[in-house]
């Protein structure tokens, strides 16, 4: 049986013996660790940036159960301030479209429940952005009353002595270079920088939690954040916000070993209209801008780029022009716009490949663009 808490030392050994056969055991070292806390069950009502997900979201092939789950990442009210609803991605709350509404989003997800339902639902399932139509992979389900803070207030943000705290309003776009974080069920609280906007970028799905039919959608106008440590498989659904001021900047959906992808905030509201009443989703939050408190380190490497809106617009151009081409080679699954390595002021055509896959020469220069 597992300990209810963490042992001091946190090492412990752990023998075991075959039931068909006593005399044949073994051991082992095993070190227990206490959960992230946002990877943790709360009481009501929760605090967003937390582990969650549809309840659906599983298969079974067998004796084996695979069970899939992302992050509740922020709070939004559409057609008043009573109207609440938890904003995640759609892989995450409707099972990349496959999920029917009203289906129940749980708090924790499936992952952190050894892939059981819990038996209490924060919300149910209300609507879908289509990812194939739509430009962005993002989702809303009805808040259960009680079930969810009201003000909107997600896990680490603010500073050590005002957390959890809610985003700021109203929200901003993204540029070359703005300092971001995020807070989500598998890294918890990282931060780091805008490294890409306007971006185009391919991304590849499932029907099925570990099967069914595969697809990839294409996505443009993305925005793309450097580093590697930023997020991790569970923290789709994520809100990146401008981490000197807490304001919404894009919603987290994907990721790779270098780079976290997100789209645009504004897009992601505007997708997720009332379809009867037409009104627009609206990020819970406060207006007094705060920072976040980021790891010295992040804080310490985040970029201090510039890079004008003519230079952006100059560079967005090219890529605009020569997108298609770049994009024909089964190796480059992204092109977007950022600054230049060797001359940092300078917007620069950005091309993302696939490591595995052998690639075309990449020019240095585009029509006048590194």
């Amino acid at each position: 049986m597992a300990p209810s808490s963490v042992p001091s030392p946190a090492t412990v050994p752990v023998t075991a013996a075959a039931q068909a056969d006593p005399t044949k055991s073994g051991a082992a070292t095993v070190t227990i660790i206490k959960p992230a806390i946002n990877q943790q069950a709360q009481p009501f009502p929760i605090k967003l940036g937390t582990t969650g997900g549809n309840v659906n979201d599983s298969s079974t092939q067998g004796n084996t159960i695979t069970c899939c789950s992302g992050t509740l990442g922020a709070l939004v009210s559409r057609g008043g301030p009573a109207f609440q609803f938890i904003l995640s991605a759609n892989h995450v709350l409707a099972r990349s479209d496959q999920a029917a509404p009203d289906e129940a989003i749980s708090q924790p997800g499936l992952v952190d429940n050894n892939c059981q339902p819990p038996s209490t639902t924060v919300a149910n399932l209300t609507q879908a952005a289509p990812l194939k139509t739509s430009n962005v992979d993002a989702a809303i389900a009805a808040v259960v009353a009680g079930a969810v803070d009201t003000n909107g207030k997600i896990l680490e943000f603010g500073t050590p002595n005002t957390q959890p705290a809610a985003p700021t309003n109203p929200p901003v776009a993204a540029r070359i270079g703005m300092s971001v974080a995020k807070s989500g069920r598998s890294t918890a609280l990282t931060c780091s920088s805008i490294g890409t906007i306007n971006a185009t970028i391919q991304i590849d799905y499932q029907t099925g939690c570990g099967t069914g039919t595969k697809f990839t959608v294409t996505f443009t106008n993305q925005v793309v954040v450097n580093s590697g440590t930023f997020s991790s498989a569970g923290d789709s659904g994520s809100l990146i916000v401008n981490s000197q001021t807490a304001q919404s900047v894009a919603l987290l959906y994907g990721g790779n070993t270098t780079t976290t992808v997100g789209n645009p905030i504004q897009a992601v509201l505007a997708a997720l209209k009332d379809p009867v009443t037409g009104a627009m989703p609206s990020v819970v939050g406060g207006s007094m801008p705060h920072a976040i408190a980021c790891p010295a380190a992040a804080a310490a490497q985040a970029s201090t780029v510039a890079v004008s809106e003519a230079e952006v617009k100059r560079a967005t151009d090219v890529k605009s022009q020569h997108e298609a081409a770049l994009m024909a080679d089964p190796a480059v699954i992204g092109v977007g716009v950022g600054a230049s390595e060797d001359s940092p002021e300078e917007a620069a055509v950005v091309i993302y490949v696939d490591k595995e896959k052998a690639h075309a020469p990449i020019p240095a220069v585009i029509d006048g663009v590194r």
